[in-house]
């Protein structure tokens, strides 16, 4: 299992960002600026592009577009048990929509879990 951080040309939207950042009502997420968000996304780093961080283990990759996303992720993957989609999607119907749902099972064994968010904690800002 191993992280790292790329820079691209043009905005990263993750599975994770539609459900951790919010545009303004009436606005959709891939056309509001990184700052109206809530909360903000990363801006463009000048001279390298916006800033994506990605976790690899046994070929496959999770990618996150800010700092706010991998907290969800390490918050929500840190608990032993998991809660229920529904739960997540808070009765939106789109329970099989969120990105944990999606998660491919060599992810979900808890020591699996317990390694991402030891890895994830080390991007975090302050760890």
């Amino acid at each position: 299992m191993k992280t790292g951080l790329k820079y691209c040309e043009e905005r990263v939207l993750s599975p994770i960002s539609w459900y951790c950042h919010r545009a303004p009502d009436g606005a959709f997420l891939d056309s509001t600026s990184p700052e109206e968000l809530d909360p903000p996304m990363p801006s463009k780093v000048p001279g390298k592009g916006f800033p994506v961080w990605t976790l690899e283990h046994q070929g496959r990759e999770l990618y996150f577009s800010s700092h706010f996303e991998i907290k969800q992720v390490v918050d929500l993957l840190g608990q032993k048990i998991l809660p229920h989609n529904k739960t997540l999607t808070e009765g939106s119907g789109y329970s099989n929509q969120h990105w944990l749902s999606r998660l491919h099972k060599s992810w979900m064994p808890w020591k699996t879990r317990q390694r991402m968010v030891a890895k994830l904690e080390k991007l975090l800002p302050d760890s």
